[in-house]
Order: structure tokens, then C-alpha cells, then sequence
């Protein structure tokens, strides 16, 4: 972690020499709107969840005795294709909940990585544009500078 704050400070202060800090600042607060959204995602999600979850953590005391929350965690990860044929057993409305609940989660991790990969990758190539103008800007300065000293050679 030591190393990729190191690479990626490195990183900014080059960003801010070709994308204005402004211009960052206003990308990072779209990229924290999206996260208030991905975070509404997740709300919705949980309210799928508790259609279903009563149902299932039933079934799984009544199964293994597991009543913690950690330990039900655990069984239903170690136990998928049990848990996958019991939900397919349930009612259209447990299914349906359960399904809505994997969907609105995915799609708030979508957004938060696609938010992301995207502001990154708007700062890239915002940056790589402006290392391309100064170089180009730069090669045109050379271009026209006139030698200040000259050899004078006698013919004489």
C-alpha cells in the first residue's frame, strides 16, 4: 500500500502540471455523486435482501444449528450449490427477491469501478494531451531559436 500511495502521488503531482487541480476537483465530485448512487444501489439491494434473508437463515439454522451471523457467512460461501437448490425450491417471490438483490448489488459495484476506470482514465489521457502539446509546443521553440554563437573560419 506504502509503494502505490508513492507511485500515485508521483502520479498527481504530474497530473496537476497538465489538468488543471479545478478540473480534478470536479471529476473527484462526479466520481463521489456516482459513489452516492452505487450507495442507493446497495440500499435497494438490502431491501431485496430482507425479503429473502428471514427465509433462508431458518432454513440454514434449522440445517446445521448455525445461528451467528459470521458462521451463516461462512456455510452459505462453503455451501453454494446447496444454498442454489434450496432457492430454486422457494417461492417465485424469495427467487425473485434474491435475484433482484445479486442485480442491484452488481450494479453498484459496476458503478464504482466504472466510475473508477473512468476518472482515471479521463486524467490519463487529459494528461497525456498536455505532455504532447509542451513537447510539440517545445520542438517548435528549438525550431526557431537562432544559434547565438557562430564559428568564423578565415579563408585566408
Amino acid at each position: 500500500m506504502l509503494s502505490g500511495a508513492a507511485i500515485g502521488a508521483q502520479f498527481g503531482t504530474l497530473a496537476t502540471k497538465y489538468v488543471k487541480g479545478l478540473t480534478i476537483r470536479l471529476y473527484f465530485a462526479v466520481t463521489m455523486l456516482l459513489s452516492g448512487v452505487s450507495v442507493i444501489f446497495k440500499q435497494i439491494s438490502s431491501h431485496y435482501q430482507d425479503v429473502y434473508a428471514p427465509t433462508m437463515n431458518n432454513w440454514i439454522s434449522s440445517t446445521t444449528g448455525l445461528t451467528e451471523k459470521p458462521a451463516v457467512r461462512d456455510w452459505i460461501w462453503e455451501n453454494k450449490p446447496l444454498v442454489k437448490s434450496w432457492m430454486a425450491q422457494q417461492s417465485e417471490t424469495i427467487q425473485a427477491a434474491y435475484g433482484m438483490e445479486k442485480a442491484w448489488n452488481g450494479y453498484s459495484g459496476y458503478l464504482m469501478l466504472g466510475a473508477a476506470c473512468g476518472l482515471s482514465a479521463i486524467i490519463i489521457v487529459r494528461m497525456v494531451q498536455g505532455i504532447v502539446r509542451e513537447r510539440r509546443a517545445r520542438s517548435i521553440i528549438v525550431a526557431l531559436e537562432v544559434p547565438t554563437e557562430y564559428t568564423v573560419t578565415d579563408a585566408g
